[in-house]
Order: C-alpha cells, then structure tokens, then sequence
C-alpha cells in the first residue's frame, strides 16, 4: 500500500533519508511515476489495479424511506497512484475544455473557475433585470437520478472523441471504461468483486469533468449559444432570446437553462407584460407553457442519452416583482401561482409552486428578499459556535488563538454563503440582516475571551480581533467582485457585465453566451461586481498556453533551467552563517558570471513608499528597475540599466515587474554571443513566481510574458541554459546596490501610471474595512461599551490578525485571555459588578477598610492604582491611600478624574474632628497620585503587566478563597489573617527582582545596536520588557493550591480521622511556603521589603503547562467555583 501522504511527498520532490541524492533518474520515484503515466497514456492502458476498487454504500441524511435504493450515495475509493494518474488527466481535460469552449459556458459543476455562487448570481441577475423591464419569471429545479451510475461507456468514448481530443487519449479511455470491477461494502460486509460496464466512480478525480463532458451536447441542443432557444407552441417556433437585448426580450421573452453537476435549472420569462393582477397571473401561466416544452425537451435530450430525471424532485417557483398585502394570495387555489403539468412519457406529473426553493444552498423565495436563506445559516453558525465549545472553555481546551481560528475556518464561511445574491454596499433594506448574523458572531467572541453575558459586542470583537460581521461580508464581498478580473472571457458572470469585459470577436477562446448592451442596469449583484471590480486595472489570461498543465515552461525544459530561491541559505539573523555563505558560494557565483562573456547578467529590485495623503490615505509610489550586464560586439563587458514607476501595486508586483523587464532586455541582448541569462533578486517569491505562472496569482500576466520570452529564446539555441538566484540586498554587492537605489528613485521622483494591480486593490479593501471599523470603535461609546479601559485609545492596537493586542500578549491561555478581556471591559467578577448587575457576593474590596469600618467599593480603578494587596509594576500608592475612598479615581467621558466634590467633603470632615494632619496627608496623596496619573497616564500595557504580577486579580477562584477566608474569620480562625499578610507582601521580593532585571534589560539594550545586535532578553520578547517576568504560575497559582488544600484538610478534618496534618504534607507546605505547625511563618531578612512566601527562581521557565492540561501541580484543578 502507498499512503497518499508519500505521493503528495514525492510529487513535491522531497528527498529524506529513504532516497540518496547520488542515484541515478531510474531509480528516483517521481521519475520512474512520471515514466509509467506517460507509458499508461501513449499505448492507450489502464492498469488493471487501478480498473479495481471498493465502493462504500453511504446513507444520505434527512431521507424519508432507506428502503429505496436512490436514499444511498456509492464511494469510490481507489488505487493511490491509480488516483494521481487520475488527478493529472483531469486538470488537463478540465483545461482544455475551458480554452477551447468544450463545455457549455452555463455548466457550473466540475468546471475550472465555476462555482455554486457564480450560478445563484446569474438567475438573480437575470431574475432582477427581467423586472426591471416589467416581466415576472418562472424557474423550474430538476435532479438527475443516479448521474454518475448511469454513464454509457460507449457513448462518453464516443463524446470524447466528438469533441476533439486527442487519438491517443481517447484511446486510454475506451480501455479506462471496460473491464472495470468493484467490491460493495455496507453495513460492514464486503461483498465479492463484480463488473460494472456503466457509469464513473463518484469519488475519483475524474468523474466530475468526464460527466460534465458527457452532458455537454444535451445542454447545446436545448440551449445553444449566441442563438436563441427555440420553444415551439401551436405549431410555431418561438425565439427564446438569450442574448442580453432590451428590444429582443421585450419582443421574445427570455430563457436559460444551467446546470451544475446533475442539478438543473431552466429559467423563462413570457413576452406580456403585465400592469395588472389579471395581466401577471396570465404571463405565469405563459411562463408554465413556455417551461413546459423546455423541460420536456430536456429530458428527451437526456433521454436519449441514457439518463432519467427525477420527477418527485421537481421544484417551480414564480418570481413577482410587486409588493402585495400581507396574506395576498393569486387563488384560493393556488395562492404562489399556476402549477405546472410536465409529461413524462406516459406519465403527467402536477408541480405545484413553493413558497421557499433550495437551489445550491441558496433559498431563494418569490420576491428575493432571502430571509429565509439568512434564517437559516444564522442558525446553522450558532449550531456551529455551540458544538465548537466542546473543545475548549475559559479553563482548559484549545487556546483563544486557535479558538479563534476554527470560527473562521467554520463559522464565517457557513455566516457568508450566497452574501453576493443579497447584499448591497450601504446594506440599504436588510439591516435586519446584520443585526441576526451578528449573534452567531456574539456567541463565538465570547467563547474566544471566556468574556461574561454582559460584556458589549464591540468589546468582545476588539479582544477577539473579530470584524463586526457587517465589515466582514463587506470585505468579502468587495474582494470577491475583483475575482472577475481572472475569469476568462467565456464565463457567464464576465459575459453579463458591461461592454468593459466584452470579448473581442477576433479571441480565440470560446464565445461568450450572452451579448451585453448599454442599457440601465437593474441593481443586481452584477451591478455591484462591476462597481468594485473596475477598481483594479491588471489583466488576466486564465486560459493562456504558457498555463496548460504538463506543457509549463519549468515542466518542458526542466533540464536548462534553474531555479535557485535560496532556501538553502542561511537565515540572516545566524550573522556568522549567513556571513560564511555569502563570502563561500554568493561571492564566488557573481564573480564568475560576471567574467563569463557569454552570459548576460540580470539584477533586478523593486521598490515601494508611502506617499499617503488625506484624500488618498491608502497612496503608494512603486518603482521598478534592472541593471544587465553584458558583451558588446568587441566582447566588451557593458552595463545597461532602466528604471520605471509602476503605479499603485504592492512590493511583490514591482519585484515582478523589475523582474520582466530584466529578463525580456536579456533575451533580447547580445543575441548571438549569449549561451547563459542569471537573474539575481532579492524576493524569493518573485524568483520562485515569474516562471511558475497561475490562473490568478499577482502579476500573471507578468509571468505569461516572461515564460513565453524565455521560451522562445532557449528554443532558437539548444545549448543555451536560464538560472535564477536569490541575491540578499545590501550585502555589499555593486549591480544590486544599483538596482536598489535606481528602484526606489524611480518611486520617488518617477511619474507613477494610473494602474491597480489586484493584490493591492484587495489589500485597500481590506485595510478600508479595518480603518472603518477603528472609527466605528472611537466614536460609537455604545458598541465599545463605557467601560472599555482607556476609552477610544486602544483602537489603533487592534487588527484582524493574531499579531492584535489582545491575541499577541494572552492568545495561548485561556485563563489568562478572560482575565484580560474581563478587566478591559470592567466586566469582571468584583464588588462593582455585582452592585452594578444585582449578583450575590461581597461588594467591598477584601483588604482594604476605612477607619470608621466603611467598606471601600471594589472598582477596577480601585484594584488597578489604589489597593495595596495587589503587586503592581510601575508604581504604588503612598502609604494609607487605601483608607480613603474620595481617592478612588471615576471615569468622565472615559478617562480618569477625581472626585473633587467627594474630595472636598472628606477632607472638611477631617478638618472639622480637628484631624488635620489627615487632611493634609489627604491632599498630598491626592496630589501625588494626580500626578502620577498625569505622568503614566492609561495605558493598556499598564493592566497586562498587572495581571500577568496578579493572576488572581479579580477571578472566581480568588472570590471563593477570600469568602472562604472571611467563613474562617467569623468562626474564630485565623486563615484570614494569612491571606492579607501574604496578598500585602508575597510580591515585594518579586518586584524587587524584576524591577532589577529589567533595568539590567534596558542597558543592555541601550548598549547594543538594536538592529543587528539584538540582546537575548529582546529575542525573547516581541512586546518590550515584560516578557522578561516570571509568569505568576509559579507563585500564585502555589499558593492557590497550597491554601485550598490546607483549607479543605483543615474544615473536613473528621473525615480524615487526623487531628493533625500527615508528616509529608507538613513537610512540604513548610519547604515552598514557610509554614510551619498550621502558622504562617514569614522569611526572615534583613530588608523590610524582602518578606513573604519563598520565591521561585526567576530564571525558571513559566510553568504553564498545567494550565493547558487544565490542572494545576498536583492535581487540583484551577477552577473552583
């Protein structure tokens, strides 16, 4: 057996252990596959093993009887290297078929670049622009039973060879087809081979493209292109105009028939035109007669082919474009419409209208208003978001970023599907929309952070880096209207845009199936595509020759090109590596090439700068420029050089574009002398992209032009040899200086052309979105919510990436992130938040408490600044602020003040009980807080560093060891006691040391050249100094675990039968804490400051494992609620 992980292994061309580089081509795997395939097709064999395979019998869900055969789907699986010979003919045939209009232009399935959106966007273009010249539509859904069971063998070898290709292929087929045998397997038991002489392996590679081939003639008969269809009623042919002319549709109607796969549709509109209830209910049933005769003439075509359609499955819906009451029905009969009687043989089957229809996913309803359509994703992304739970919580399971990672792998796609058929730009009409999506997208955000009920959504977002769900179907859907710029010239979506995209008559592909003429548009969701799609000027040739698979330039002459992106070479932060690379082989390399008089040398740079302005903020000047050495008539070494602005495109285009240059100016120099052409640049994606072309891929069209000059010029001269390097910038080589400084000259002082590539147009929109919502976030205090820290300033810090703020510093831990989140929102379980959502439990701070036994509300503010039982790394209050509540900060228009009015009465108070050296210490707290706030001011690095120093800040599991505490208190113990001492002092040590090794940190990087010398503390910390802290995992959560379990010994003391703890638990708590004999013994020193509970080393790595297992050393879980 060989794995489908080998072959993909092998088709990479990846070496290891198993293979020796030294063999010989006969004896390397991907030569000896490549040799076997080639033999397959040239003598016209399948292989026996591969005519041979197992097929799984699966029930398909939601089927009202499993008695019936059709209520089970066959699998095929098959031959691994069976399966990649599959794989290869099939991209090929798919290829061709496209280039050469083989398929029928409105075969959706199977197809290269035809999607399930791209044929819900037709009919409601179609549908819309038939309303907006006055006619109601009709549309008919058919099913194909058993599509691929029932291909005629003898008849697809006879379409393959009908069509066009190739004798040799051909003949593979006709032997590909018989002798074919299979084993069913269902409900465990593995039936005895048996030949089947019908149909293609649902499950191969090649089945989709074999049965579009296959239906293709049927779907030409019925609907031809550039003709229109002729539907013949009493005794007259009746043109069906498909063509896209108002005059023609008016005078004939309208009609399409589409498929996708084995589901068809067939669309038409009737020539009356109704201006009353009487007058459309005629044309509906004009639209009946009309689908009538084009649904039976298609299953005759079928028919004839071998194939029956399914009449149970037959849908109809009519499509009316007038607002009528609420209940409004056509008929008491019939309330959506006429039903529709189609002959099957002998057999009529009555098709009554629907008021929902599944069409590909989409529910469509009469009036396109796609509620239902939304409705029902809305619920399937919930249904989603709560099965993912299951992986994961605040505590334990998958991580925020990878939490984060699945709903947009999962959940977005299922929120989006079918967004183009409904949306609009300004969402004018569907607000409703938004507001449902939204709670799919509520539910995840909160999954993601472990946020609580009451946290806002914009807060929940910004932690997430989640777009609001309304920026993100924008983004997507502006991004995918761009896609049309890489659709050839025949595909539907092309053909029914304005006369921009029309295809010349003189193109060689296959014609488009619909002419367009400048006519008003009804808004429809090609209206919307050509809005944005015009944004971007690149041009595309999906179907150019230089892209057909297995004649690629790199396939063709493998042997005289090299490509050489310099993954070998070592990274340049390895300086010393790096360094002996460049001066052994680089140096070397160029030098020679540079005295080979019979090479032209090519070094090439592109260049980008911001040139951003208020009206235009997403500006940028490119530049592109080549330097190319080489020999003159006297065999003289020259140097030539250009340089251009390119435009608006991103740094991978202008690289592209030096790179075109660089290479034509080279083939196209020295033309006799030249055996050799070496490029050298300083991207290794260019390098790698400018002779490895795609349909879609930034700068196509670069990369065509330069396979095709690079192609002619190594066919005029058989000896000649083309190498591409990768040649690292600014490493003292001359010709690449050049280039670099020529390119960024051009950039700057160049005229820049009018063009857009489709890489930077994608990249605006999405950096337009992201920039709307910063905005939305700075000014909409509702959506962020009032007691979002910092108010509006930490919107620049957010992004949709997981380098955002939030997702850079707690992403791996899940504690850690609800923390944060928690804290950031002021949503967290404390003394204000309950007070302020009604919630049982304390409602003052648990350390602090005023001299006339008052309690001292716990606000976030009050944790943050003022209460000395919590470390801080900064700064700390001076001593006795804590006793004055007045000193307490408030937000106002969402920063810190003072209450001076509570301020002014606390201090008149002391002053009248003649406490006035109180007062006075009063003011000066009050004034040295003030300014240190002035001075640090809110900074949301600020909170980070407290949580990561103060783990339990503000947690359920701190909550319930201080209730507990004050349970212990009221009965006379003294644990109480021992949490304040240890909260008051367990830190001290701590800060003292971090504060130490992050001075050392600074002059260490104040010392160094931060470029190229970076310190090893700045290697290890992408945020600044904190990472250099201990993670409080190996002093808080301890101690945690320590107070718990003496606790719990302590208060169930009869159930262990033991007045006194067991030797080696004593033992153990006095080593780690200090305790000794159920008292708290402080460590001994001779700095005040220097007292608490044994510190780890801080040298220690973060004992964070526990966490992610959900537990914490020695077993005892984290959550103790």
């Amino acid at each position: 057996q060989v794995s489908w992980f080998w072959l993909k292994r092998i088709l990479r061309d990846e070496t290891g252990p198993e293979f020796d580089p030294e063999d010989s081509d006969k004896l390397n795997p991907l030569a000896n596959i490549t040799a076997y395939f080639n033999a397959c097709i040239q003598h016209g064999i399948q292989p026996k093993i591969f005519k041979t395979s197992i097929t799984v019998i699966i029930p398909k869900p939601n089927k009202p009887d499993y008695t019936k055969a059709k209520a089970y789907r066959p699998i095929v699986l098959l031959n691994c290297i069976g399966k990649l010979l599959e794989k290869v003919l099939a991209r090929r045939m798919q290829f061709d078929a496209q280039k050469f209009g083989i398929l029928h232009p409105c075969q959706f399935g199977g197809a290269m670049q035809h999607s399930t959106t791209d044929a819900g966007i037709q009919l409601v273009h179609n549908i819309k622009q038939l309303w907006k010249q006055g006619m109601d539509s009709s549309a008919v859904l058919l099913d194909v039973a058993q599509f691929f069971p029932s291909i005629n063998h003898t008849l697809l070898a006879a379409i393959l060879r009908k069509q066009g290709f190739a004798p040799a292929l051909c003949k593979y087929f006709e032997n590909y087809l018989t002798e074919r045998q299979t084993q069913f397997v269902f409900n465990g038991e593995t039936l005895p081979p048996m030949d089947f002489s019908v149909g293609v392996g649902q499950g191969s590679s090649l089945s989709p493209i074999l049965t579009g081939l296959y239906l293709a003639p049927a779907l030409f008969a019925v609907a031809p292109l550039q003709q229109p269809i002729q539907v013949e009623l009493e005794g007259v042919q009746i043109p069906m105009s498909t063509p896209w002319t108002k005059k023609s549709i008016r005078a004939n109607g309208h009609a399409t028939v589409q498929f996708f796969v084995d589901d068809g549709l067939i669309h038409v509109a009737g020539k009356l035109d109704g201006k009353s209830e009487e007058q459309d209910y005629e044309q509906l049933l004009y639209n009946n007669i009309l689908l009538k005769k084009l649904c039976e003439a298609l299953v005759l075509q079928l028919r004839r082919m071998g194939l029956a359609v399914e009449t149970d499955k037959l849908e109809l819906m009519h499509f009316t474009r007038r607002r009528r009451k609420k209940g409004w029905k056509w008929s008491d009969n019939h309330p959506l419409g006429p039903v529709l009687k189609v002959t099957d043989g002998d057999t009529t089957h009555t098709i009554t209208p629907k008021a929902t229809m599944r069409y590909l996913g989409f529910w469509l309803d009469p009036r396109l208003t796609f509620r239902e359509h939304i409705r029902f994703y809305t619920v399937k992304g919930c249904s989603s978001v709560a099965a993912l739970r299951m992986l994961g919580n605040s505590n334990r399971g998958l991580t925020p970023k990878d939490k984060r990672r699945l709903y947009i792998a999962n959940v977005i796609p299922l929120l989006t599907y079918g967004a183009q058929l409904w949306w609009h730009p300004t969402w004018k009409g569907i607000k409703w929309a938004q507001k449902a999506l939204q709670a799919a997208q509520y539910r995840a955000a909160r999954w993601i952070t472990g946020a609580f009920r009451t946290t806002p959504v914009g807060a929940l977002e910004m932690a997430a880096g989640l777009l609001p769900i309304n920026r993100t179907i924008n983004k997507l859907m502006k991004r995918a209207a761009l896609r049309v710029r890489t659709l050839h010239d025949a595909h539907p979506i092309k053909a029914h845009l304005p006369t921009l995209f029309e295809p010349s008559a003189l193109n060689i592909t296959a014609p488009a199936p619909y002419r367009v003429t400048k006519t008003r548009d009804a808004v429809t969701p090609i209206t919307h595509i050509h809005k944005y799609s015009t944004r971007a000027t690149e041009e595309f040739d999906s179907v150019a020759t230089e892209l057909r698979p297995g004649d690629h330039l790199l396939d063709a002459m493998s042997q005289r090109i090299e490509v050489d992106p310099g993954y070998c070479a070592p990274a340049k932060a390895d300086r010393d590596s790096f360094s002996t690379w460049v001066n052994t082989y680089l140096d070397p390399l160029i030098s020679m090439v540079r005295q080979d008089k019979t090479a032209n040398v090519v070094f090439s740079d592109g260049s980008s700068l911001k040139a951003r302005t208020a009206k235009r903020p997403y500006r940028v000047k490119t530049g592109a420029a080549y330097v190319l050495l080489t020999t003159d008539d006297h065999m003289n070494r020259q140097t030539r050089s250009r340089a251009i602005g390119c435009g608006q495109v991103s740094p991978y285009d202008a690289e592209m574009m030096a790179l075109y240059m660089g290479i034509l100016a080279a083939c196209r120099t020295n033309t006799l002398q030249a055996k050799t052409i070496h490029v050298f640049a300083d991207n290794k994606a260019a390098i790698t992209g400018i002779l490895k072309p795609t349909a879609s891929g930034p700068s196509q069209r670069l990369s065509v032009l330069t396979c095709q000059a690079v192609r002619k010029w190594l066919e005029d001269d058989a000896e000649r040899t083309f190498h591409t390097h990768w040649c690292p910038g600014h490493v003292g080589i001359d010709l690449n200086e050049t280039a670099d400084i020529e390119a960024k000259a051009a950039a700057k002082e160049y005229p820049q052309p009018a063009e857009m590539s489709l890489s930077m147009a994608r990249q605006i929109t999405t950096a337009r979105e992201l920039e709307l919502w910063r905005k939305q976030i700075r000014s909409d205090t509702k959506y962020r919510g009032a007691g979002m820290f910092g108010g509006d300033r930490g919107a620049r810090k957010i992004n949709t990436k997981s380098t955002s703020w939030f997702m850079a510093r707690s992403g791996d831990y899940n504690r850690e992130m609800a923390q944060l989140t928690r804290t950031m929102t002021n949503h967290m379980p404390i003394g204000a938040y309950r007070e302020r959502f009604k919630k049982d439990g304390p409602k003052y701070c648990w350390y602090c408490k005023h001299e006339s036994d008052r309690g001292i509300a716990e606000t976030r503010e009050h944790i943050l600044y003022m209460c000395n039982g919590w470390g801080r790394g900064y700064w700390r209050p001076g001593k006795g602020a804590n006793n004055h509540p007045t000193l307490q900060p408030h937000m106002v228009n969402h920063r810190l003040k003072w209450d001076w009015e509570l301020f002014n009465i606390e201090r008149r108070t002391l002053e009248e009980r003649g406490l006035w050296q109180a007062a006075n210490d009063l003011v000066e707290q009050r004034n040295t807080l003030d300014t240190r706030m002035h001075l640090y001011g809110q900074d949301w690095e600020d909170v980070y560093h407290f949580i990561r120093m103060n783990p339990m800040a503000g947690t359920f599991e701190w909550n319930a060891i201080v209730q507990a505490a004050q349970s212990d208190e009221r009965e006379g113990k003294d644990f109480t006691q021992s949490v304040h001492i240890w909260k008051a002092l367990a830190h001290s040590r701590w800060r003292r040391e971090q504060r130490e090794r992050y001075v050392q940190w600074q002059e260490q990087k104040a010392a160094a050249k931060w470029k190229r010398d970076k310190p090893d503390a700045a290697k290890r910390d992408p945020w600044g100094w904190t990472a250099t802290f201990d993670h409080p995992d190996t002093l808080e959560r301890r101690f945690t675990q320590w107070y718990v379990r003496e606790h719990l010994i302590r208060r169930f003391r009869s159930s262990f039968g033991d007045d006194e703890l067991p030797r080696d638990e004593e033992e153990s708590f006095a080593r780690e804490f200090g305790w000794r004999g159920g008292k708290y013994t402080p460590i001994q020193s001779d700095s005040p400051e220097d007292v608490g509970p044994n510190v780890p080393d801080p040298q220690a790595p973060p004992a964070r494992e526990g966490e992610r297992r959900g537990t914490m050393r020695g077993g005892t879980t984290h959550d103790h609620r």
